[in-house]
């Protein structure tokens, strides 16, 4: 079951609360997912009990809006930051990130061009470990939150393609962050014989359409649909023709919300969203 709410900050700082049912009081715990208004660009905070996770860290001119969400959402450590690949607008807050947060670990991927940059150097600089994540690994975040590895399964020449997606689960609910993934990467993942059906989806390459074929959707069967990027800046970015493909999933554009879109799910299988902020 979905709700459409306007999440304040107070309940999004709870890690969780009691309620009486018949059957006595129950824990509620809560995974909240916001994805930063970063301009055309991504970063998405993943916060469960005490841990903050981060994936991709927005562009270089992005920095201030990616720390404001940050102080907001009472981050001050992260457990990972996950890197899914090279483009700056992906990877172009790191250096800002590195040298004003704690961060426990990096994750990128083996293939294309990340595993060479700059943004791999000022971790190691930094005495910040880094691990190379392979096609198909699964990482227990916590007792309750996996994440798993879909692609890319090979290097392409496309760097997009390169990018790292990651099917994340949650109790009886599930979110698929497709990154920049373009069709040819897309096309691969689909001919895996594997459920990649997921109630949230970060919809791939800025919402350009380049990405998200009809057959992929399908696949998917999402409710909640996150495009990441500022029309200003792309242009043919939220593609109107692929906001039809994506039909009756509930579409949200981090441009329309001054500093992120936040989701909220809780281990009974409720989804709640709304906005960072007041």
């Amino acid at each position: 079951m979905k709700k459409t709410v306007l999440i304040s900050l107070t309940a999004l700082l709870l890690v969780g609360c009691r309620w009486r049912s018949g059957k006595g009081e129950r824990q509620i715990e809560f995974l909240r997912v916001t994805f930063i208004n970063v301009g055309k660009a991504d970063s998405i905070v993943i916060q469960l009990e005490d841990q903050n996770y981060l994936i991709d860290t927005g562009s270089a001119k992005s920095t201030e809006q990616l720390d404001e969400a940050l102080n907001q959402l009472g981050v001050n450590r992260l457990a990972a930051v996950f890197l899914t690949h090279a483009h700056k607008d992906h990877i172009g807050g790191f250096d800002y990130l590195s040298k004003n947060y704690q961060i426990d670990k990096v994750y990128i991927s083996g293939l294309g061009e990340i595993s060479d940059n700059d943004v791999i150097y000022q971790a190691k600089g930094r005495n910040i470990p880094v691990e190379i994540l392979a096609h198909q690994t699964t990482l227990q975040l916590t007792p309750s939150l996996t994440m798993k590895v879909l692609g890319p399964q090979h290097e392409f020449e496309d760097e997009n393609n390169n990018s790292m997606v990651f099917l994340l689960n949650y109790y009886s609910r599930k979110i698929l962050l497709a990154a920049d993934m373009l069709l040819d990467a897309e096309t691969e993942l689909l001919g895996i014989n594997q459920d990649i059906s997921a109630d949230i989806l970060k919809v791939a390459h800025h919402g350009q359409d380049d990405s998200s074929s009809a057959e992929f959707i399908d696949r998917i069967k999402p409710s909640y649909c996150i495009i990441s990027t500022d029309t200003k800046e792309r242009e043919k970015s939220a593609d109107p023709e692929l906001i039809k493909r994506l039909g009756g999933c509930e579409v949200y554009i981090t441009e329309d919300y001054e500093k992120g879109i936040l989701l909220m799910l809780d281990n009974f299988g409720e989804i709640y969203s709304g906005k960072l902020g007041k």
